[in-house]
Protein backbone atom coordinates (compact mmCIF):
# COMPACT_ATOMS: atom_id res chain seq x y z
CA UNK A 1 0.00 0.00 0.00
CA UNK A 2 3.03 2.24 0.92
CA UNK A 3 4.71 1.97 -2.48
CA UNK A 4 1.29 2.64 -4.46
CA UNK A 5 0.49 5.96 -2.37
CA UNK A 6 4.19 6.66 -3.42
CA UNK A 7 3.89 6.28 -7.08
CA UNK A 8 0.52 8.29 -6.99
CA UNK A 9 2.35 11.21 -5.02
CA UNK A 10 4.86 11.19 -7.40
CA UNK A 11 2.41 11.41 -10.53
CA UNK A 12 0.46 14.47 -9.30
CA UNK A 13 4.23 16.20 -8.61
CA UNK A 14 4.90 15.91 -12.31
CA UNK A 15 1.51 15.79 -13.60
CA UNK A 16 1.56 19.62 -14.85
CA UNK A 17 4.79 19.14 -17.05
CA UNK A 18 3.78 17.05 -19.23
CA UNK A 19 2.48 19.56 -21.81
CA UNK A 20 6.04 20.02 -22.32
CA UNK A 21 6.62 16.82 -24.92
CA UNK A 22 3.93 18.15 -27.11
CA UNK A 23 5.22 21.98 -26.65
CA UNK A 24 8.78 20.11 -27.42
CA UNK A 25 7.27 17.88 -30.84
CA UNK A 26 5.76 20.69 -32.12
CA UNK A 27 9.39 22.77 -32.12
CA UNK A 28 10.86 20.22 -33.65
CA UNK A 29 8.36 20.12 -36.47
CA UNK A 30 8.71 23.36 -37.35
CA UNK A 31 11.72 23.80 -37.13
CA UNK A 32 11.84 20.60 -40.13
CA UNK A 33 9.63 22.78 -41.53
CA UNK A 34 11.27 25.63 -42.16
CA UNK A 35 14.46 23.23 -42.91
CA UNK A 36 12.61 22.03 -45.70
CA UNK A 37 11.23 25.55 -46.99
CA UNK A 38 14.75 27.13 -46.66
CA UNK A 39 15.76 24.12 -48.57
CA UNK A 40 13.50 24.50 -51.95
CA UNK A 41 13.58 28.85 -51.82
CA UNK A 42 17.12 28.10 -53.56
CA UNK A 43 17.73 26.76 -56.62
CA UNK A 44 20.87 25.51 -57.92
CA UNK A 45 20.56 25.24 -61.86
CA UNK A 46 23.48 22.55 -62.21
CA UNK A 47 22.28 20.47 -59.72
CA UNK A 48 18.47 20.83 -61.43
CA UNK A 49 20.29 19.91 -65.04
CA UNK A 50 21.70 16.95 -63.53
CA UNK A 51 18.83 15.58 -61.89
CA UNK A 52 16.38 16.00 -64.64
CA UNK A 53 18.80 14.38 -66.83
CA UNK A 54 19.37 11.75 -64.39
CA UNK A 55 15.43 11.23 -64.28
CA UNK A 56 15.23 10.98 -67.70
CA UNK A 57 17.24 8.24 -68.14
CA UNK A 58 15.61 6.33 -65.60
CA UNK A 59 12.19 6.89 -67.14
CA UNK A 60 13.03 6.57 -70.89
CA UNK A 61 16.70 4.26 -70.72
CA UNK A 62 18.39 7.41 -72.00
CA UNK A 63 22.03 6.96 -72.52
CA UNK A 64 23.53 10.45 -70.58
CA UNK A 65 26.56 11.22 -72.26
CA UNK A 66 27.81 14.14 -69.79
CA UNK A 67 26.03 15.82 -66.51
CA UNK A 68 23.14 17.55 -67.41
CA UNK A 69 22.92 16.49 -71.86
CA UNK A 70 21.39 14.02 -72.96
CA UNK A 71 22.26 11.65 -75.98
CA UNK A 72 21.35 12.98 -79.90
CA UNK A 73 18.16 11.77 -80.44
CA UNK A 74 16.57 11.20 -77.37
CA UNK A 75 13.40 12.67 -76.10
CA UNK A 76 13.10 13.81 -71.73
CA UNK A 77 10.19 12.88 -70.05
CA UNK A 78 10.41 16.54 -67.58
CA UNK A 79 11.36 18.38 -70.98
CA UNK A 80 9.31 17.50 -74.01
CA UNK A 81 11.07 18.20 -77.34
CA UNK A 82 8.34 21.03 -77.99
CA UNK A 83 8.82 22.68 -74.71
CA UNK A 84 12.59 22.51 -74.36
CA UNK A 85 12.74 25.73 -73.79
CA UNK A 86 10.31 26.51 -71.32
CA UNK A 87 12.60 25.61 -68.25
CA UNK A 88 13.94 28.79 -67.03
CA UNK A 89 17.99 28.11 -67.13
CA UNK A 90 18.86 31.73 -66.40
CA UNK A 91 22.52 32.08 -64.18
CA UNK A 92 22.32 34.50 -61.11
CA UNK A 93 22.17 38.59 -62.38
CA UNK A 94 25.42 40.03 -62.04
CA UNK A 95 25.17 43.35 -59.34
CA UNK A 96 22.55 45.45 -61.30
CA UNK A 97 22.71 48.47 -62.90
CA UNK A 98 21.21 50.64 -59.92
CA UNK A 99 24.04 49.20 -57.89
CA UNK A 100 26.86 50.22 -60.63
CA UNK A 101 25.31 53.86 -60.81
CA UNK A 102 25.43 54.09 -57.19
CA UNK A 103 29.07 53.11 -57.41
CA UNK A 104 30.34 55.74 -60.67
CA UNK A 105 28.72 58.36 -58.79
CA UNK A 106 30.41 57.72 -55.52
CA UNK A 107 33.62 57.34 -57.29
CA UNK A 108 32.53 60.65 -59.43
CA UNK A 109 31.96 62.92 -56.78
CA UNK A 110 35.07 61.33 -54.92
CA UNK A 111 37.02 62.37 -58.09
CA UNK A 112 35.87 66.10 -58.04
CA UNK A 113 36.68 66.55 -54.38
CA UNK A 114 40.01 65.37 -54.83
CA UNK A 115 41.19 67.31 -58.02
CA UNK A 116 39.69 70.40 -56.26
CA UNK A 117 41.66 69.94 -53.66
CA UNK A 118 44.64 69.38 -55.55
CA UNK A 119 43.56 72.56 -57.05
CA UNK A 120 43.91 74.14 -53.80
CA UNK A 121 40.43 75.04 -53.42
CA UNK A 122 38.33 74.16 -50.10
CA UNK A 123 36.21 71.52 -51.18
CA UNK A 124 33.35 70.39 -48.86
CA UNK A 125 34.08 72.95 -45.59
CA UNK A 126 31.91 75.30 -44.36
CA UNK A 127 31.96 78.45 -46.47
CA UNK A 128 34.46 76.83 -48.45
CA UNK A 129 34.93 77.35 -52.48
CA UNK A 130 33.54 74.36 -53.96
CA UNK A 131 30.52 71.93 -52.53
CA UNK A 132 30.11 68.44 -53.90
CA UNK A 133 27.24 66.56 -52.59
CA UNK A 134 24.54 63.76 -54.61
CA UNK A 135 21.34 64.72 -55.07
CA UNK A 136 18.44 63.33 -56.70
CA UNK A 137 19.33 65.20 -59.69
CA UNK A 138 22.45 63.54 -59.89
CA UNK A 139 25.98 64.96 -58.57
CA UNK A 140 25.92 69.03 -57.67
CA UNK A 141 29.07 71.31 -57.79
CA UNK A 142 28.91 74.38 -56.33
CA UNK A 143 31.18 77.03 -57.02
CA UNK A 144 31.06 79.69 -54.27
CA UNK A 145 30.98 83.48 -56.69
CA UNK A 146 32.64 85.17 -54.70
CA UNK A 147 35.74 82.90 -55.01
CA UNK A 148 34.90 82.42 -58.70
CA UNK A 149 33.54 85.82 -59.86
CA UNK A 150 34.55 89.64 -58.65
CA UNK A 151 30.82 91.33 -57.18
CA UNK A 152 29.14 92.45 -60.15
CA UNK A 153 30.83 90.66 -63.08
CA UNK A 154 30.48 87.46 -64.64
CA UNK A 155 34.06 87.03 -65.81
CA UNK A 156 35.77 84.18 -64.22
CA UNK A 157 38.93 85.50 -62.36
CA UNK A 158 42.65 84.58 -63.85
CA UNK A 159 43.44 82.87 -60.68
CA UNK A 160 40.59 80.43 -61.28
CA UNK A 161 41.34 78.94 -64.69
CA UNK A 162 43.52 76.40 -63.11
CA UNK A 163 40.93 74.95 -60.64
CA UNK A 164 38.15 74.80 -63.40
CA UNK A 165 40.62 73.51 -65.73
CA UNK A 166 41.55 70.23 -62.97
CA UNK A 167 37.53 70.13 -62.82
CA UNK A 168 36.93 70.14 -66.43
CA UNK A 169 38.99 67.13 -66.90
CA UNK A 170 37.07 64.87 -64.19
CA UNK A 171 33.66 65.98 -66.15
CA UNK A 172 35.27 65.62 -69.83
CA UNK A 173 34.92 61.60 -68.58
CA UNK A 174 31.22 61.80 -67.42
CA UNK A 175 28.77 60.75 -69.84
CA UNK A 176 26.06 62.21 -68.37
CA UNK A 177 24.87 65.53 -69.25
CA UNK A 178 25.41 69.26 -67.27
CA UNK A 179 23.36 71.73 -66.37
CA UNK A 180 25.32 75.20 -65.09
CA UNK A 181 23.05 76.71 -62.92
CA UNK A 182 23.73 80.44 -62.11
CA UNK A 183 22.62 81.54 -58.32
CA UNK A 184 22.37 85.08 -56.63
CA UNK A 185 21.52 86.65 -53.73
CA UNK A 186 18.78 89.11 -53.24
CA UNK A 187 21.12 92.45 -53.24
CA UNK A 188 19.38 94.22 -56.17
CA UNK A 189 22.04 95.25 -59.19
CA UNK A 190 21.35 97.49 -62.12
CA UNK A 191 24.06 98.57 -64.22
CA UNK A 192 23.97 98.65 -68.11
CA UNK A 193 25.22 95.04 -68.85
CA UNK A 194 23.53 93.35 -66.24
CA UNK A 195 19.92 95.29 -65.54
CA UNK A 196 18.85 92.49 -62.32
CA UNK A 197 20.07 89.44 -60.97
CA UNK A 198 18.60 87.07 -63.23
CA UNK A 199 20.69 88.99 -66.07
CA UNK A 200 23.80 88.41 -63.77
CA UNK A 201 23.18 84.76 -62.97
CA UNK A 202 22.50 83.67 -66.37
CA UNK A 203 26.08 85.75 -67.57
CA UNK A 204 27.88 83.81 -64.77
CA UNK A 205 26.84 80.69 -65.73
CA UNK A 206 27.14 81.29 -69.73
CA UNK A 207 30.88 82.49 -68.46
CA UNK A 208 31.36 78.34 -66.84
CA UNK A 209 29.57 77.02 -69.68
CA UNK A 210 32.21 78.26 -72.12
CA UNK A 211 35.26 77.95 -70.17
CA UNK A 212 34.00 73.74 -70.14
CA UNK A 213 33.62 74.06 -74.08
CA UNK A 214 37.30 75.61 -74.35
CA UNK A 215 38.00 72.46 -71.91
CA UNK A 216 37.22 70.18 -74.80
CA UNK A 217 33.91 68.84 -72.75
CA UNK A 218 31.04 68.68 -75.61
CA UNK A 219 28.97 71.57 -75.96
CA UNK A 220 25.63 69.57 -76.93
CA UNK A 221 25.94 67.97 -73.67
CA UNK A 222 25.63 70.94 -71.41
CA UNK A 223 23.39 73.99 -70.77
CA UNK A 224 23.91 77.00 -69.18
CA UNK A 225 20.74 78.65 -66.78
CA UNK A 226 20.08 81.67 -64.57
CA UNK A 227 17.94 81.72 -62.18
CA UNK A 228 18.79 85.05 -60.23
CA UNK A 229 17.88 85.12 -56.42
CA UNK A 230 15.10 83.20 -57.28
CA UNK A 231 16.44 79.74 -55.41
CA UNK A 232 18.05 80.75 -52.39
CA UNK A 233 20.35 77.90 -50.90
CA UNK A 234 19.57 79.59 -47.71
CA UNK A 235 16.19 81.57 -47.53
CA UNK A 236 17.53 85.06 -46.18
CA UNK A 237 15.76 86.69 -43.33
CA UNK A 238 14.88 89.65 -45.09
CA UNK A 239 14.28 91.15 -48.85
CA UNK A 240 17.86 92.23 -50.34
CA UNK A 241 19.94 90.58 -48.03
CA UNK A 242 23.53 89.73 -48.60
CA UNK A 243 23.79 85.66 -48.62
CA UNK A 244 27.34 84.64 -49.61
CA UNK A 245 25.84 81.51 -49.49
CA UNK A 246 23.40 82.08 -52.12
CA UNK A 247 25.78 83.75 -54.72
CA UNK A 248 26.85 80.83 -56.65
CA UNK A 249 27.41 78.82 -59.76
CA UNK A 250 25.78 74.87 -60.01
CA UNK A 251 27.17 72.35 -62.72
CA UNK A 252 25.04 69.48 -62.27
CA UNK A 253 26.09 65.96 -63.78
CA UNK A 254 22.14 65.20 -64.53
CA UNK A 255 21.34 61.36 -63.46
CA UNK A 256 18.72 61.46 -66.55
CA UNK A 257 18.42 62.96 -69.81
CA UNK A 258 15.67 65.87 -69.71
CA UNK A 259 13.30 65.02 -72.37
CA UNK A 260 11.11 69.00 -72.17
CA UNK A 261 12.92 71.33 -73.84
CA UNK A 262 11.67 73.66 -70.75
CA UNK A 263 12.23 70.79 -68.08
CA UNK A 264 15.73 72.43 -66.86
CA UNK A 265 14.37 75.53 -66.42
CA UNK A 266 11.25 75.41 -64.80
CA UNK A 267 11.42 72.29 -62.64
CA UNK A 268 9.99 74.84 -59.67
CA UNK A 269 8.17 77.08 -62.23
CA UNK A 270 9.87 80.59 -61.19
CA UNK A 271 8.17 83.09 -61.45
CA UNK A 272 9.00 86.34 -63.69
CA UNK A 273 11.78 84.41 -65.11
CA UNK A 274 12.27 83.61 -68.80
CA UNK A 275 13.89 81.09 -71.39
CA UNK A 276 14.44 80.94 -75.36
CA UNK A 277 13.91 78.09 -77.08
CA UNK A 278 14.37 77.82 -80.36
CA UNK A 279 11.48 76.37 -82.54
CA UNK A 280 11.80 73.98 -85.60
CA UNK A 281 12.08 77.44 -88.38
CA UNK A 282 14.46 78.30 -86.02
CA UNK A 283 13.41 81.53 -84.27
CA UNK A 284 13.60 81.94 -80.61
CA UNK A 285 10.35 81.66 -78.71
CA UNK A 286 9.94 82.54 -74.98
CA UNK A 287 9.41 79.82 -72.00
CA UNK A 288 8.72 79.91 -68.50
CA UNK A 289 11.72 79.03 -66.27
CA UNK A 290 15.27 80.97 -66.39
CA UNK A 291 17.33 82.28 -69.19
CA UNK A 292 19.22 79.44 -70.84
CA UNK A 293 22.03 78.72 -73.25
CA UNK A 294 23.28 75.67 -74.76
CA UNK A 295 22.00 73.24 -76.99
CA UNK A 296 21.22 70.39 -74.16
CA UNK A 297 17.72 69.82 -74.58
CA UNK A 298 17.75 71.64 -77.94
CA UNK A 299 17.85 75.22 -76.75
CA UNK A 300 20.92 77.14 -78.84
CA UNK A 301 23.83 79.14 -78.08
CA UNK A 302 22.88 82.78 -78.82
CA UNK A 303 25.74 84.32 -80.84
Amino acid sequence: MSNKKKKKHAEHEHADERWLLTYADMITLLLALFIVLFSMSTLDVRLFMELKSSLSQSFKGEVIEQPGKVAPGATSVLQPTEARTAINTKTPEPVNDITRQAQRTQQSQQDLISAAKQAGLRANQSNGDVQVQMTQRGIIISLAGDTFFDSGSAAIKPTMARPLARLAKVLKIQQNQLAIEGHTDGQPISTFQYPDNLALSTARSEAIWRFLVKQGLDPASMGATGFGEFRPKVEPKFPHQNVPENRRVEIVILSSKPTDPSQLASVNGIAGASATVPNQAGSNAEAPGANIIGPIIDISIGK
